[in-house]
């Protein structure tokens, strides 16, 4: 079994699972069926994957037999992909006291299922620590037994109850095994009373400790308004029998929560079934598991389009709303910062939703990256305020004309922006209401004045252009004597320390420049005589590299945003062939995904190009490209 990333948002990530003879795209709801009962037609048409039981099929010798002589996949008359679980939920609901976790295995190895499980404990939150660990040990036991004999791929499923200790022991314990797939169990009774900040707190020291090259099943997750938040924690698959059980209670699943089918009036939905029915004949069980599974496909592809689009937070703070627990656990996981090395470094755009918007991690890279790669090249400071686009034409004749005066923007939620940063993201390419809440207005001011402490070594005067601010003086900036300025020059290494750190700038720019410019004046090429150092992505406002201002990065920066490779594969990176994740041998831990690297072997610079996975994701993944290389060396000589 394969594993292979294909794209990113925020922590979630779509990719495909590549079984024997079977493909699974993620993230993937997996619909719980009944082993004794035929696949319906709506989940094998619109459903890749389905999740039986195996300890349930095992349990009745004449549906055993018929499984183990047809294969699993011929017995349930579906095609796709079979995940099947142990009975471990049967032990939980009291169902089951003792299954034979070696038989379970050998069973699901006979029967031929695409991904099996091995006969994990789980522990009711309402059990003691000892309790905890003693159900936990077992599931070690069997989690090693299943490893021995298993000739299809296991989920190692993390358990350990309430207690963030055993769940930190089990996830690394399910690590260092190697299981093929990663899975998390025991959580829905926390689903289902509500409890997701303690939930998601529980799966965020999680998904930390579980290795990025294997994908991440989430045992019983299946409401609409979860789901979007568990893929942008980075949870690839997820089962349930939620639309069955909603339906078998009179339950109507919409995206924000579930109403009883007795008391509506009207559907909501647009569904075939809706369309088609009214809401007395959806009290029929099977109509109303129809619509509801309808409900959680519908939600898994809205996931999916918004990873595809980069528009995966703001899909999460949307559906955060749904109930004010969600958007305690979202506000928790913004406040953890361990895992923004998974956050690509730009995207199309950053549209506000509302103030738990400013804390993504867009926000949070900004600010580091402007305080500790930053400096001011101009001593006399004028606030301007801010309408996009900040810079045109006139703007930088001004500046060409005063040289000593530093224009900068006053915009929402950045505070203060440097004219030399206005093109790059998340600046420009944000979206944010005209009308701030007294919290907007406070964060704003909080902005101001950290960019104003932190710089303020840099400038010897501060003033206002086009606005009154206390304690500041307003002035014109034809007011100021005249000093031949180079402002492009100055974006461009500004740019390139932000970008790549501080002294990239001057490697590559310190010398007498040409741009070729477009249509609206913006620089789009930039050359060093006749070669071509970088060009201006028009999109994120960074840098690409071209081979030679990759070299003069590469001569002077030891390693910075470089990625090592096997010497193997040296050639056809010179040839400007992309590389792939299993020939990367280091990579410097800062570059995440975007970001414009450098390829090295030990001996010489290689190629340039994007980064498609994080440095960690480059060390752990054995399939898929870990840069898009944009020119090798060798295309330089052609």
């Amino acid at each position: 079994m394969i594993f292979e990333v294909k794209k990113r948002d925020a922590f979630g990530r779509m990719g495909e699972i590549s079984f024997r003879d079977r493909k699974l795209e993620t993230p993937a709801f997996i619909p719980v069926v009944h082993p004794f009962e035929k696949v319906p037609k709506y989940i094998a048409k619109n459903f890749e994957a389905i999740i039986t039981n195996a300890y349930i099929l095992y349990s009745n010798v004449e549906e055993r037999e018929k499984a183990e002589k047809k294969g699993i996949h011929r017995y349930m008359g579906f095609d796709g992909v079979i995940f099947t679980d142990s009975g471990s939920y049967q032990i939980f609901e009291n169902k089951a006291e003792k299954i034979d976790n070696l038989k379970i295995i050998m069973f699901e190895n006979r029967i031929g299922v695409d991904a099996g499980a091995f006969v994990d404990i789980p522990t009711d939150f309402s059990e003691s620590y000892d309790k905890a660990s003693e159900d936990l040990k077992k599931t070690f036991e069997h989690g090693r037994e299943a490893l021995n004999v298993s000739t299809v791929p296991i989920l190692g499923t993390v358990q350990g109850g309430k207690f963030r200790e055993l769940r930190n022991c089990s996830a690394r314990y399910v690590a260092r095994m190697g299981f093929e797939i990663c899975a998390v169990g025991g959580l829905v009774h926390m689903m289902e009373r509500y409890m997701f900040k303690d939930m998601f707190s529980l799966l965020y020291d999680v998904k930390d400790a579980l290795p990025l090259s294997k994908p991440i099943h989430l045992f019983g997750c299946g409401h609409p308004m979860v789901l979007s938040l568990a893929v942008f924690l980075g949870f690839d698959t997820f089962d349930s029998a939620s639309y069955e059980i909603y339906a078998n209670n009179g339950r109507y699943i919409t995206e924000r929560g579930t109403r009883r089918i007795e008391e509506m009036k009207e559907l909501p939905c647009e569904c075939e079934i809706c369309s088609n029915y009214s809401v007395n004949e959806l009290k029929d069980k099977e109509l109303l598991a129809q619509h509801n599974l309808f409900v959680i496909g519908k939600k898994m592809r809205e996931i999916k389009e918004a990873i595809s689009s980069g528009c995966l937070s703001e899909l999460v703070e949307r559906d955060s709303t749904s109930h004010p627990k969600l958007i305690d656990a979202l506000r928790f996981i913004y406040r953890k910062k361990r895992l923004n090395y998974l956050v690509p470094v730009y995207k199309k755009s950053f549209i506000y939703v509302s103030d738990i918007s400013l804390k993504r991690s867009d926000i949070h890279l900004f600010f580091e990256r402007l305080y500790r790669r930053y400096s001011p090249k101009r001593r006399i400071l004028i606030l301007k305020k801010a309408s996009k686009p900040y810079i045109g034409g006139e703007t930088i004749n001004l500046l060409k004309r005063f040289g000593e005066v530093h224009l900068s923007f006053l915009d929402f939620p950045f505070g203060i922006v440097p004219f030399e940063l206005t093109s790059i993201y998340p600046v420009a390419q944000s979206v944010f209401p005209d009308i701030f809440s007294g919290y907007e207005r406070r964060y704003m001011r909080k902005r101001v004045v950290r960019y104003l402490e932190r710089f303020e070594e840099f400038y010897d005067e501060i003033y206002t252009l086009n606005f009154e601010m206390p304690g500041i003086e307003r002035v014109e900036i034809e007011c100021f004597s005249k000093k031949k300025g180079d402002p492009l020059k100055e974006m461009l290494i500004s740019i390139a320390d932000y970008q790549f750190g501080v002294g990239a700038g001057e490697v590559l720019f310190d010398r007498e420049l040409r741009y070729i410019k477009g249509k609206y004046g913006r620089i789009r090429q930039v050359f060093d005589k006749n070669e071509r150092v970088a060009s201006l992505n028009a999109h994120s406002g960074f840098l690409s590299l071209s081979i030679y201002g990759a070299n003069l990065l590469y001569k002077r920066f030891n390693g910075r945003y470089t990625v090592y490779v096997d010497p193997s594969v040296s050639e056809e990176i010179a040839d400007g062939k992309n590389l792939f994740a299993k020939h990367v041998l280091s990579a410097d831990k800062i570059i995440r995904v975007k970001d414009e690297v450098l390829i090295a072997d030990d001996e010489r610079l290689l190629a340039n190009g994007k980064a498609k996975l994080s440095a960690k994701e480059m060390l752990e993944m054995m399939k898929g490209v870990a840069v898009n290389v944009r020119e090798g060396v060798s295309d330089e000589n052609k």
